[in-house]
């Protein structure tokens, strides 16, 4: 089997990065790679898709009126998808737990705009705290993505046909369901979160997703057990909240992009 390089996925980055600094409402501030290449460590499969986030600054215009400059997503003539996000709306997006949502914070394979690098490495600075302010939430978040694929495990949805039609069951969901389980026991042990997103062994994806490795009988089986194990980790969680670590946080990452934006729309507060 052939594997795309890490150098290959950076490339293709730069394309992402140059069509939507020309297709977008404002000033390009980062593009983040979205996907299952944030959770593998160097066995890219050939041809998946390369798909990313785009985050743009609205001008001093668009902030006094509170106007949205989010675009549609993006689709490249190769088939692969750009979201164009308001910068305004990433921030909601790392306020709330969720995997994809702090992916982008943890990504190996990000662009910025040269005149932003120090708001983003800030924003890095402090990217730990983020992903670990809201543990409960964060746990129960993932709970609700692995129950969602488990139960469009045998569905014909999201372009699984093939695998519908052949295997019976989605082995990309079955590997979610599986990765999740694995990010939850590490997230609960404390591991860094980047060793959260990749704690599940990327031969094992492969076999999963590539290969007739699981049975119908034995992925509902897996499917089923590891998801009631998912679940019962996230519910029986408990949490201390500190609650003045809590709005530190909240503070400092509110902070960063306030000074992004005000620099974004060329004035100061």
């Amino acid at each position: 089997m052939t594997y795309m390089t890490k150098e290959a996925i950076m490339n293709r980055l730069h394309e992402h990065y140059t069509h939507a600094r020309k297709k977008g409402n404002g000033e390009l501030f980062a593009i983040f790679l979205q996907g299952s290449q944030n959770y593998i460590e160097d066995l890219f499969f050939e041809k998946s898709d390369v798909d990313s986030r785009a985050v743009y600054l609205p001008t001093m215009r668009d902030i006094c009126l509170e106007k949205d400059i989010s675009l549609p997503e993006a689709i490249l003539e190769n088939g692969e998808h750009i979201d164009r996000f308001d910068v305004r709306k990433f921030l909601k997006l790392l306020k709330t737990p969720g995997i994809n949502n702090y992916e982008s914070l943890f990504t190996e394979y990000v662009l910025v705009n040269p005149k932003y690098q120090k708001e983003f490495d800030e924003l890095i600075a402090i990217r730990e705290e983020i992903a670990y302010s809201k543990r409960k939430r964060f746990l129960m978040a993932t709970m609700g993505v692995s129950k969602r694929d488990l139960m469009s495990l045998q569905k014909r949805t999201g372009g699984e046909d093939y695998d519908i039609e052949r295997f019976g069951y989605s082995r990309k969901r079955l590997s979610n369901i599986i990765r999740f389980n694995r990010t939850v026991k590490a997230y609960i042990d404390n591991k860094p979160f980047s060793e959260c997103l990749k704690s599940m062994d990327q031969k094992l994806i492969h076999k999963i997703r590539r290969t007739e490795y699981y049975t119908l009988e034995e992925a509902l089986e897996i499917a089923n057990k590891t998801d009631d194990e998912t679940k019962r980790l996230a519910q029986e969680f408990c949490e201390d909240v500190d609650y003045s670590s809590l709005n530190n946080v909240t503070s400092q990452l509110e902070d960063i992009f306030v000074d992004l934006m005000t620099k974004g729309a060329g004035f100061k507060v």
